[in-house]
């Protein structure tokens, strides 16, 4: 794969320190290939040369995760506002624990690489990656692989370029085989590459986007922590006083520039080169959240540790929001799913992600992280506001936005469940982008940034996702503020993973700014790709108004979650577990078996849970959401009803097949929603199973981990 521009330590695991018996054992291990595909440029490449073996190297070994299925849906529900798992947010130890590799599996992992004379830098606290930097000697004889130096086209045509690759698929010990996903660092042809009417300032953008009346009222970032990831690219720190003096931002209490922190990999430093990326995604973030602190992650080298560096975030669980203005070409494979995996579980951990959708329109090459549904695509408009105030006089989609669909074949590259809504296809089985879009282009740039000491401008989606993320910082600020954002169980006041909650507003001409003009190309299908009314594959929603999305957010806020306070088996036996085992999303399961192999005719488990509501009336929402699994192979239906207590019968049921992995089921009230509340806020519930195909070999029981309801 290759880029384009669009910290960790050790934990969890005992770390043995390799001793000379265990590396002559090591040389003996049988190796054996796990599925690591080939880089996507080998095919058009040839040998150059070779790599000495004294060369310096840096891998990461992405580990499977244990329960992939659980692990998209725990960010589903986590993110989704109708669920009760609604920002339940996890620590980084907490996603490896639920969904991370085995501690046996990571010790293992580190136990090879340090008997191949590996340093560790980095076990990722979700158990998904190892990281360790050695010589190219060590790789070649660790992964039973021949590295050397390739050249190629490159993949924007602009020519030949070089770089290093092994030159057959990389193998581990057979041990490991099952659980090793991806290695990455030995290829370096993964080089990101920048995504670069008005220039804006900071003041003309809040003008812009209705971020006046949330700034003026004194949220600016303080308390938020914000980030940038950057490859390969030059920065000097000292712009960013000269930015603030300029455009004169209120300035941290420990003086200007104290609020921004580095975090540095693989040769990371604060020289300069000739992109000036890294440079203006923290003035554009920092310019919006001037109080924030910022912390920039930084990889010296020109490609081949993006899953590392993801990793390094994830550990660290700093930031609550992080940009990024880079795209990759050619991931595919192993390596796409290694990276979606460290989405996902900063996801989970409620760290809003967000990504620069490119500057060439439909067809970019460089089109990851664009269709990694993890992540919020941030796509490109051409504004022209007042001078004076920042209001909109017009504003357009861009043509190099990048936006449609990716064609890459991926596990995860497919229509989100959440992907909904007014304006969507419904034809295109991909993750459809942007989510959402900004300024990102104009005659003498899109936006202000000091370079080299000097004020410059630019074009590009790099503008418009920083921007984006700094925006938001301080609408987390202003809802913390309302009591519309509360501490989840681990302290942490996030956002997290907006595309369920953006997706459900639905295109709200109080949210957004719907841009109804503009084209950026051609789709694969053939289909022309223009700005139309609700979301469209030039600008997504169209533009934030911030204001609008705060009033909205704390609008929508005023429902709660409640949970079972008793509950009956009628069918079944209750073999471990309580009522207080209903209350979170954390494996501690009420668990009702049959102990005689079950009939296809007739449900074999039956439990009502009831439950109160301190609200007097259910307004407008009746939400019923169960976490649950089996624990047998087979083929089994769960039966969701909720109680009408004006009818004194169950008549509103949700239907879906359960297996081995947990899974949300939920369903919705219908018709007259208030008589789903009895005497005194009552609630309840009634849960069916019934064995749906063959008959099981094992007594099945159901593994009830949370049930609750979400209520307005």
């Amino acid at each position: 794969m290759h880029k384009s521009s669009r910290g960790g330590h050790l934990a969890g695991v005992s770390v043995l320190l390799a001793t000379a018996s265990s590396l002559a054992l090591a040389n003996t291990t049988q190796l054996v290939n796990f599925g690591q595909e080939m880089p996507v440029s080998f095919g058009a490449s040839k040998v150059s040369g070779a790599v000495a073996g004294s060369t310096p190297i840096n891998i990461g070994v992405s580990l499977r995760p244990s329960d992939g299925a659980g692990f998209e849906a725990y960010v589903h529900s986590v993110s989704d506002p109708k669920s009760p798992s609604y920002r339940h947010f996890l620590t980084p130890s907490q996603v490896g624990a639920l969904f991370g590799a085995s501690l046996s599996t990571v010790e293992a992992t580190v136990n090879y690489l340090q008997s191949q004379g590996f340093k560790v830098t980095l076990v990722a606290d979700n158990r998904l990656l190892v990281a360790a930097e050695g010589t190219v000697a060590q790789a070649e004889r660790a992964f039973d692989v021949k590295i050397a130096t390739l050249a190629g086209p490159s993949p924007d045509g602009s020519g030949t370029y070089t770089y290093r690759s092994y030159l057959s698929a990389p193998k581990v010990p057979l041990n490991l085989s099952k659980a090793v996903l991806n290695i990455e660092g030995m290829d370096t042809g993964s080089r990101p590459k920048p995504m670069n009417t008005q220039t804006l300032t900071p003041a003309l953008h809040k003008g812009l986007y209705d971020l006046n009346p949330i700034f003026n009222n004194g949220h600016q970032g303080l308390g938020r922590k914000v980030g940038v990831t950057n490859w390969g690219d030059g920065y000097k720190l000292s712009n960013i006083p000269l930015f603030y003096s300029y455009f004169g931002l209120p300035v941290p209490n420990g003086g200007m520039g104290s609020n921004v922190h580095t975090v540095l990999y693989s040769g990371g430093s604060a020289g300069h080169s000739a992109l000036g990326e890294c440079d203006l995604d923290m003035q554009l973030e920092l310019g919006q959240a001037p109080l924030a602190d910022l912390y920039l992650y930084d990889d010296g080298s020109s490609g081949g540790n993006h899953v590392t560096m993801l990793g390094r975030e994830g550990t660290d669980n700093l930031c609550d929001l992080i940009s990024e203005s880079w795209g990759w070409s050619g991931v595919t494979g192993t390596t796409a799913s290694s990276l979606h995996n460290q989405y996902l579980a900063m996801a989970a951990q409620g760290i809003t992600y967000l990504c620069a959708s490119g500057d060439s329109g439909t067809k970019d090459t460089y089109d990851y992280p664009d269709f990694d549904p993890a992540v919020l695509v941030v796509g490109g408009t051409v504004a022209t506001v007042n001078s004076n105030t920042g209001a909109r006089v017009s504003e357009v989609g861009w043509s190099g936005s990048g936006g449609g669909y990716s064609n890459k074949t991926v596990s995860f590259n497919v229509l989100p469940s959440w992907q909904v809504g007014n304006g969507i296809p419904t034809n295109l089985n991909y993750r459809l982008f942007p989510d959402v879009s900004g300024h990102a282009a104009g005659s003498g740039g899109a936006y202000y940034f000091f370079y080299s000491g000097g004020l410059n401008s630019a074009n590009g989606t790099s503008l418009s996702s920083p921007s984006c993320a700094g925006s938001l910082a301080i609408c987390e600020e202003r809802l913390i503020a309302a009591g519309a954002l509360p501490p989840d169980g681990n302290g942490k006041q996030r956002l997290g993973h907006v595309h369920e909650l953006i997706y459900g507003m639905n295109g709200r001409n109080d949210v957004f700014y719907d841009v109804l003009s503009g084209s950026n190309g051609s789709l694969y299908n053939g289909q022309s790709s223009t700005c139309h009314a609700g979301w469209d594959t030039v600008t997504g929603w169209g533009c934030f108004d911030y204001n609008g999305f705060c009033n909205a957010v704390i609008s929508g806020s005023g429902s709660e979650t409640d949970f079972p306070t008793a509950y009956t088996v009628s069918l079944g036996r209750e073999t471990s577990g309580d009522v207080s085992s209903l209350k979170g999303i954390d494996g501690n399961a009420l668990n009702v078996c049959k102990f005689l192999v079950p009939s296809q005719q007739s449900p074999f488990v039956q439990v009502v849970f009831t439950g109160a509501t301190s609200y007097s009336s259910l307004s407008s929402q009746y939400h019923i959401a169960v976490h649950a699994a089996m624990n047998a192979a087979g083929v089994f239906a769960i039966t969701l009803e909720g109680y009408n207590f004006a009818t004194s019968s169950y008549d509103v049921s949700s239907t879906s097949t359960i297996g081995l992995s947990y899974a949300d089921f939920t369903l919705d009230g219908s018709g007259t929603i208030d008589n789903y509340r009895g005497p005194g806020g009552a609630l309840q519930a009634r849960i069916k199973v019934k064995q749906n195909g063959p008959t099981a070999s094992v007594f099945p029981c159901v593994l009830f981990d949370q049930v609750a309801w979400t209520v307005k």
